[in-house]
């Protein structure tokens, strides 16, 4: 069975945060990182966004990358705006 792009990591309190396996880092939604989940919300937020990721077509990220230090810029590896 294929590992589903986004799980949740309890945090040490009482909260969880979803993470984006393909980046390796915290999953940002509409701009906002999702941490300090319930696990309730965390359950149910990742499984919308797994949902929606399975749905994707593969051409959808054939070129597609985004700049982790600034999530809603588009980013081109080989440099340039």
């Amino acid at each position: 069975m294929e590992s589903r792009r986004y799980n949740l990591h309890k945090n040490l309190n009482i909260y969880w945060t979803i993470f984006d396996g393909t980046t390796g880092q915290k999953a940002v939604v509409n701009g906002f990182v999702r941490d300090m989940l319930t696990a309730e919300e965390g359950d149910e937020l990742v499984g919308m966004l797994n949902r929606i990721d399975e749905e994707r077509p593969p051409s959808f990220y054939a070129s597609l990358t985004v700049d982790i230090r600034s999530p809603n810029t588009p980013f081109n590896p080989l440099g340039g705006a």
